[in-house]
């Protein structure tokens, strides 16, 4: 029998040339030839020597997709089971103990780009670019339901964390929530101009947080369906919104955002605490960060520490910035490769 969900609401509870330094200007295509090979030579030396060798760190390498994997989850209570989705429109049930496949999930029409796991870890979730959210039994890989309703594609999927409730974000601009033993849509969410780019439960599982590429972060009512708020303004976000995290414990989450901003916001009052600004440093210099010499690079992800009153946030330049929350400082600053996504233990 699936456990109870309460949703009742109350969250109270390099060096610039200048112009004048130019000597001579060659339109594209005309520049002069040169006549010293042994420049060449040099030339295809430097190159040889700038090539590094990239170096596989992977303990393990799990090669089950016939496509791009673009989704991972796993499951809450036995770590060694893995669920992936990729762009060979199937999801899999696969152990790391032996890398071996358990289960095929088929069925989507388009590639998987969202999964996820019960809180119980008794079903499975598959999103896809088809706009069909699909629940699985773990322990045998059947289908249970297909949740359609959306009508363009899934963007990301969330469980809620007391019960079988899941909800899934979309391109349309809507978020759907269902009852996964049934397959009953309890609600549609709709008020944002633009598609739902992530979401999320709060804490307390009794609100519901979406963020939109209209540059909006909205704060749901689970139970009727209703906007109780909206984060929104000159003083918010200037781009589309990339993530949306809850604290598991209290009443605050984090926005992050194409401007190169996360928000730090409190779900009681509804109100913004404080501004964590990402930017190009020497570190992320010349990457994407640093695209057409902007000052900004934009916050893909972000975290909160179970244990320390830290947050993290990682940024499309590679760097993973920690933040002390009773400061709003920065504490710690990390040069990485691309980030994508954080896991904060």
């Amino acid at each position: 029998m699936d456990p109870q969900v309460d949703i009742d609401v109350n969250e109270e509870d390099d060096e610039m040339i200048l112009e004048d330094e130019v000597t001579e200007e060659y339109e594209l295509g005309d520049m002069p030839e040169d006549d010293d090979d042994d420049d060449m030579d040099m030339g295809d030396e430097n190159e040889a020597e700038v090539t590094a060798e990239v170096v596989d760190d992977a303990r393990q390498v799990f090669r089950g997709h016939s496509g791009p994997v673009y989704a991972l989850a796993l499951h809450p209570l036995d770590k060694s089971i893995v669920l992936s989705g990729g762009g060979d429109d199937v999801g899999l049930i696969w152990s790391l103990d032996d890398l071996s496949v358990k289960h095929v999930l088929k069925g989507h029409e388009d590639s998987v780009v969202a999964v996820g796991f019960s809180c119980d870890g008794s079903f499975a979730a598959t999103g896809g670019y088809d706009g069909v959210v699909k629940i699985w039994v773990v322990q045998t890989g059947a289908l249970v339901h297909t949740l359609d309703g959306p009508s363009q594609e899934i963007e990301w999927i969330k469980w809620h964390n007391k019960g079988n409730v899941i909800l899934a974000g979309s391109a349309d601009g809507t978020a759907w929530m269902w009852l996964a033993a049934t397959g009953e849509c309890m609600h549609v969410f709709a008020g944002h101009e633009d598609s739902v780019t992530c979401g999320a439960f709060t804490g307390s599982g009794k609100m519901i947080v979406t963020g939109s590429a209209d540059a909006t972060v909205r704060l749901w009512n689970p139970k009727t369906g209703e906007c109780n708020h909206v984060f929104r303004g000159h003083e918010f976000h200037e781009g589309p919104i990339c993530d949306v995290v809850c604290h598991p414990k209290q009443p605050v989450m984090i926005s992050c955002a194409q401007d190169g901003t996360a928000r730090l916001l409190q779900l009681q009052g509804k109100r913004q605490l404080a501004v964590f600004v990402h930017g190009v440093t020497e570190s992320n210099r010349g990457t994407v960060a640093d695209d057409e010499g902007g000052a900004v690079s934009s916050v893909e992800c972000a975290g909160f520490c179970n244990t320390l009153n830290w947050a993290a946030t990682g940024d499309l330049g590679g760097e993973l910035r920690i933040w002390d929350l009773a400061t709003y400082q920065v504490h710690t600053s990390i040069a990485l490769g691309y980030i994508y996504s954080v896991l904060v233990l």
